[in-house]
C-alpha cells in the first residue's frame, strides 16, 4: 500500500478534483515529471538559500504519523532565502512505495520515479501566520522535494529519523 494518493482516474482521483475545486485544474500542479531536455536555466534567478539547516537544534522534534505518512515538525529557525518572501519551515514528510518497490516518489525526472521522496514544507511567514493559512493561497507554500534512491551504502544523514520510525503507530 502506498502512503500517498496515487489514484488519478477513479471517481475521487486527481483527474476529477477540478470539478469540485477549480484551483486544482491549473497549470502548476503536483506531481510533475521534469523533462531534463526541456529545462531552461535562468541565470537571473537568485539561488534558493536554506538558512539554519546547518545548525544543530536544541529542542526535541515531534515525529508522528499524520494519517498519510511519517511527518517531522520543524523549528521556525529554519527558512529559505532567495525567494520573493521569507518561507519558514514547518514540517517534513516522506513518500515511499510498497516493500521491494523502487518507485515511491511523487515526482519524476525523465519519467523515472525513485524509491522515496522527502518533502520539506515551508510557508510564507511574511504574509501568513500559519502553514494551514498559507496552504490555501497560490504562493503560500515553498516545498523542497528531495528524491531518494536506494544505494549500496547507508546515508548517515537520515539515521536520526530512520532510527525512530519503529516508534510511530498507525493512525
Amino acid at each position: 500500500m502506498k502512503l500517498h494518493c496515487s489514484e488519478t482516474t477513479g471517481p475521487h482521483g486527481q483527474d476529477h478534483w477540478p470539478t469540485s475545486y477549480p484551483e486544482c485544474g491549473g497549470d502548476a500542479q503536483s506531481p510533475i515529471n521534469i523533462q531534463t531536455d526541456s529545462v531552461i536555466f535562468d541565470p537571473d534567478l537568485p539561488a534558493v538559500q536554506p538558512h539554519g539547516y546547518d545548525q544543530l537544534g536544541t529542542e526535541p522534534l515531534d515525529l508522528h504519523n499524520n494519517g498519510h505518512t511519517v511527518q517531522l515538525s520543524l523549528p521556525p529557525t529554519l527558512h529559505l532565502g532567495g525567494l520573493p518572501r521569507k518561507y519558514t519551515a514547518a514540517q517534513l514528510h516522506l513518500h515511499w512505495g510498497q516493500r521491494g518497490s523502487l518507485e515511491g516518489s511523487e515526482h519524476q525526472i525523465n519519467s523515472e520515479a525513485t524509491a522515496a521522496e522527502l518533502h520539506v514544507v515551508h510557508y510564507d511567514s511574511q504574509s501568513y501566520s500559519s502553514l494551514s493559512e498559507a496552504a490555501q493561497k497560490p504562493q503560500g507554500l515553498a516545498v523542497l522535494g528531495i528524491l531518494i534512491e536506494v544505494g549500496e551504502t547507508e546515508n548517515p544523514a537520515y539515521d536520526h529519523i530512520l532510527s525512530r520510525l519503529h516508534e510511530i503507530r498507525y493512525k
